[in-house]
């Protein structure tokens, strides 16, 4: 899996980022908004998301701790269309 530091995710400074090139899944950083502790996300496929981001549905996060959902910040939102981009581009070569 890659990971990709991403600056000024809620304020924290830094957030995780990351693909799993076998299973096409992307993994992120959100922080739940009740315990304020950043919380893994995973089980995103690449396309899948893509197609949340792009049509504007929520991508919702989830906090093992307190067993709540959470649609993701706007900064978040943008950080992994960034990042969905940024690998997009590598892979076609530009």
């Amino acid at each position: 899996m890659e990971t990709t530091q991403v600056p000024g995710i809620h304020g924290t400074g830094a957030g995780n980022i990351g693909t799993d090139s076998r299973t096409d899944e992307v993994f992120f950083m959100s922080t739940c908004p009740r315990c304020t502790r950043e919380q893994p996300q995973h089980g995103f496929f690449r396309a899948a998301l893509q197609r949340l981001l792009d049509s504007g549905y929520p991508v919702e996060a989830y906090c093992v701790m307190c067993d709540q959902f959470w649609p993701i910040s706007a900064q978040e939102r943008a950080a992994v269309a960034r990042r969905l981009r940024a690998e997009k581009n590598s892979l076609s070569g530009l």
